[in-house]
């Protein structure tokens, strides 16, 4: 695996905590809310839960597609990279031409 991918998947990975606290914590005001005695209330639990373990849900299946899409591209650019290394160090000397004579240009010669 490349080191992008892996930066990323640490990335993820510590963004997980913060997931966990965030449902920690609703599930500890859903507790503290489940001791009320009330139908309207008991409704609203409801919802909170449902929307919570939804939030879960889509959270992780965001993470994990974006992920598994970076980890795609990066192994098809490695493998772009090594089938045609002369194509990109042309490309990059091309490039880096460009922004040379982008920044060479004399800004006061516009006025």
């Amino acid at each position: 695996m490349s080191t992008t991918a892996e930066q990323l998947t640490r990335r993820a990975r510590r963004k997980a905590p913060k997931l966990s606290k965030f449902t920690d914590d609703m599930e500890e005001l859903l507790g503290r809310v489940s001791m009320l005695e009330d139908a309207e209330l008991a409704r609203l639990r409801n919802r909170v839960d449902e929307l919570s373990e939804n939030g879960k849900e889509a959270a992780t299946e965001g993470v994990r597609r974006a992920l598994d899409g970076t980890r795609k591209a990066t192994l098809a650019t490695y493998g772009y990279v090594r089938e045609n290394p002369w194509k990109v160090i042309g490309a990059t000397a091309a490039v880096a031409v460009l922004v040379g004579a982008l920044l060479r240009r004399n800004p006061t010669s516009a006025s």
